[in-house]
């Protein structure tokens, strides 16, 4: 039986091949790894948060937008409908990936929107391989030195971690019906392995971006809940002290969901900034 959550991503991928993405695999070290493309013009890469996935993080926002552009939406090694590659999780192996991949597939620059984790990606792609980048946009990005909440947040194993983790997620969280609960639960155990080590990668800290941030050549657009319990908001105002060139937008009660709880606003913003350029 199909549980609440996986209808859910089954109306998602709907969308999307309704709104002219259609889905790919790119054979990479012997394994397939998914994506998404679709639109014409100026290429935007979407690059999603740890856990997620195209569906889960860029759904929406990959079908408004390839009305405008040419939207490559991929599901990183590990993650969405790439969670059967085990390769190695770190901010530089992803980040290396993607350099690969858009090689490949012939993009010299592209325009790239990082998520949390993708957010960091994007980053220190922009500072190492600044002629890849032309516009940046950041949701709600990992990659400054905060107080990091439990790994465990992202390790749900029960009913009350996983509300636990949408009490971080949300600003102010509905009460999920429990069957969407539990699928959700199962969907996150199912990707644990990735999730882990990627986490044991991050908090070695290897990659962070301190002290490279001002590095960012690429004008910046960065978006951020005021409200955000994962990565918090005074990291948002470090980034805009140090990119030189950005735009940085506080959504006021919204957490670290953005693109979810604040989508008609964030679509705004976005097209705004790629339009300005």
């Amino acid at each position: 039986m199909i549980g609440p959550l996986q209808l859910l991503l089954l109306k998602k991928r709907f969308d999307m091949w309704w709104g002219g993405l259609t889905r790919r695999v790119f054979r990479y070290q012997g394994q397939d790894i998914h994506y998404w493309r679709g639109g014409k013009g100026q290429t935007i890469m979407l690059v999603h948060g740890l856990g997620g996935s195209t569906l889960q993080d860029f759904a929406g926002l990959a079908c408004v937008l390839s009305r405008h552009y040419e939207i490559i939406s991929i599901d990183l090694p590990g993650y969405g409908l790439s969670y059967r590659s085990n390769l190695p999780q770190s901010i530089a192996s992803h980040r290396d990936f993607l350099l690969h991949f858009a090689e490949t597939l012939g993009i010299p620059q592209a325009h790239w929107l990082g998520n949390s984790m993708g957010g960091w990606i994007c980053m220190d792609l922009a500072v190492r391989h600044p002629t890849r980048v032309g516009r940046l946009i950041l949701f709600a990005t990992a990659g400054l030195e905060f107080v990091y909440p439990p790994p465990e947040i992202f390790l749900p194993k029960n009913e009350d971690d996983m509300k636990k983790l949408v009490s971080h997620l949300l600003f102010d969280p509905p009460e999920l019906p429990r069957a969407f609960i539990e699928d959700w639960k199962k969907f996150m155990i199912g990707r644990a392995g990735a999730i882990r080590r990627m986490l044991d990668s991050m908090l070695t800290r290897a990659d962070l971006m301190e002290g490279r941030t001002g590095g960012i050549a690429a004008p910046t657009l960065i978006l951020w809940g005021e409200e955000d319990r994962i990565i918090p908001v005074e990291c948002a105002h470090r980034l805009r002290d140090q990119i030189p060139h950005n735009r940085t937008v506080l959504f006021p009660r919204c957490g670290h969901l953005i693109q979810q709880t604040h989508f008609k606003e964030v679509v705004a913003e976005v097209r705004g900034w790629l339009e300005a350029g």
